[in-house]
């Protein structure tokens, strides 16, 4: 893992550490911290109006030495960008007068980073290119986002949608257009939809329609909803536009492809789901498990009131992670090198899991455990044509190897320990699986572990609830040490150590409004090839800040 990887694979873990433990409180003031769900009354003929307001700022700064060549000052071994974003979003929904049984949704958002200038492609300037690269947002700009925005009309015969909206029906698609729906009796209703198709990976409404042809969507189909089961099932079909040939904004492909997803509940204790993306017709697919987008089975049985047990199997295929990784790679258009990313590096194209939950002493105490296997089908990088670093599919480019690994869970919760404490601990554990036969290298090419104790509180009649949290992680590499002419053999040899605190703190003052507060502290140390010896070992440190603010009005 390079040093810049293993910076990011910190940063990144530091964030899944800030994810409050009091979002799993059961019951209580906690759970009730968003837009409820307002009900009109009977002498009420007026708009009901229900939302949520919110501004988050987050800011994110390193640390560290600097990394020398002799005499010479070579470069900062933290990060020499900090982050800094305001993130303010708004959620809205109009109930209109009960006589026309309509209703207006809108889900806006804006993000508002640093300055940065840099726009994509060849750069002389790479401060000004790392300085977009590391803030967040879309491609180091600020963003303008519209979630949705939609009219809905509840008619005697038919219903309507107008507008940007969800197909939950057709794998989640995101539309600007129409749906129309047709409750065929008690359990069935029928759908059909159409309209523009916005690209899946833009964070911008200027990102939404990339080249000089609109992308168009179309498609139809039903819902079910029976006493033990419900789901959907739905078909559609995407006209590609013009390839503008711009890395930033890249044209999706032709496509046709169907989408089921479901619940089953054949007794009281056991649950059954499935949800399925499979391309009949997909540009981007060269091979046959391609087609098959996104697949996923789980079963949740529940043998005794106090024990849970789980298993879940789940494909996705590389045009999906590709287009999940295209905007997280590097960007610049010249030079052969592939850079690491966390995000990459923790999916995988097949996994699959076992879980079981066992509840103690009137449930009080709780032990859980699991394990996953994770396999990476062998995957293709591009170096060239176009600076187009994300996975794709290019017959002539370099290509990895079979990869799996194991990742083992096992956690322990005290929900009333002493002075009203919830107590937590978990441990995780992830290894190649190579030396039983399974592939020829780890997923992501690293081994890790993750141990983690936390602990949270509620306040002031549970009107606020802090949260301490104390992580450790260990991470090794486990690719080659040196670079020869295969790109997939330039991946390090670094060792990294990791501790971080964070301390939530959240508050309603008021009623309707609520503050949310984290601040956290990491030290790092990890190891790599010294750069005045490929030999020699040498030794670096970081110091990592992290805080975050959140205030919301609910309405």
């Amino acid at each position: 893992m390079s040093l810049t990887s293993t910076k990011r694979a910190a940063f990144v873990l530091s964030l899944l550490w800030l994810a409050p433990a009091h979002a799993q409180s059961e019951g209580g003031a906690l759970s009730d911290r968003f837009a409820s769900n307002k009900v009109r009354g009977e002498a009420e003929t007026g708009a009901v109006v229900q939302g949520q307001i919110s501004s988050s700022t987050m800011f994110y700064t390193e640390l560290g030495e600097t990394i020398v060549n002799g005499a010479s000052e070579l470069a900062d071994n933290a990060s020499p960008i900090a982050r800094l974003f305001t993130e303010l979003r708004a959620q809205l929904t109009v109930d209109l007068d009960p006589l026309s049984d309509s209703a207006v949704r809108v889900d806006a958002r804006g993000r508002f980073n640093l300055p940065c200038a840099f726009t994509g492609g060849d750069s002389a300037d790479l401060a000004e290119y790392d300085a977009c690269r590391t803030q967040s947002g879309s491609f180091g700009q600020n963003e303008y986002d519209i979630r949705e925005l939609y009219y809905r009309m509840d008619g005697d015969a038919v219903d309507l949608v107008a507008g940007r909206q969800y197909i939950t029906e057709a794998g989640a698609a995101k539309v600007d257009g129409v749906k129309v729906m047709y409750p065929l009796d008690s359990e069935w209703t029928l759908l059909g939809f159409g309209g523009l198709y916005p690209s899946r990976i833009s964070r911008s409404v200027a990102d939404d329609y990339a080249g000089p042809t609109l992308p168009v969507i179309a498609g139809a189909g039903g819902a079910y909803a029976y006493e033990r089961f419900f789901g959907s099932l739905g078909a559609a079909g995407i006209i590609p536009i013009d390839a503008s040939g711009d890395v930033m904004a890249p044209a999706p492909q032709p496509r046709v492809f169907v989408t089921s997803n479901g619940y089953w509940r054949p007794t009281d204790q056991l649950d059954v789901y499935h949800f399925a993306v499979i391309d009949a017709v997909n540009g981007a697919a060269d091979e046959v498990s391609d087609q098959f987008s996104n697949l996923s089975l789980g079963i949740n049985a529940r043998p005794m009131t106090d024990l849970r047990l789980s298993a879940s199997l789940h494909h996705y295929s590389t045009e999906t992670l590709d287009e999940f990784a295209r905007q997280r790679l590097d960007l610049r258009g010249s030079g052969d090198y592939v850079q690491n990313n966390i995000e990459v590096l923790r999916m995988s194209s097949q996994a699959a899991r076992l879980g079981a939950s066992l509840a103690l002493s009137e449930r009080r105490f709780e032990v859980s455990t699991s394990f996953e296997f994770k396999r990476r089908l062998p995957e293709t990088v591009c170096l060239a044509g176009g600076g187009d670093f994300a996975l794709c599919a290019a017959d002539d480019q370099v290509s990895s190897e079979d990869t799996w690994s194991g990742e083992g869970m096992l956690s322990f919760v005290d929900r009333q320990s002493v002075g009203g404490f919830r107590l937590g601990a978990r441990i995780i554990n992830a290894f190649g699986l190579y030396e039983l036969g399974l592939g020829e290298q780890a997923v992501g090419r690293s081994n890790y572990l993750i141990a983690r104790i936390d602990g949270s509180r509620p306040l002031m009649d549970d009107r606020a609830q802090f949260d301490l949290d104390l992580s450790y992680l260990h991470a090794e590499d486990v690719g080659t040490t040196d670079c020869t002419g295969d790109a997939f053999d330039c991946y390090g040899s670094s060792v990294v150590d990791t501790i971080t605190g964070t301390g939530t703190f959240y508050y309603r003052f008021l009623p309707d409004w609520y503050a949310l507060a984290t601040a956290s502290l990491g030290l790092q140390s990890f190891e790599a090839p010294d750069i005045n010896d490929r030999n020699a070992r040498a030794a670096y440190a970081n110091t990592l800040l992290t805080a975050y603010l959140r205030l919301a009005y609910r309405f």
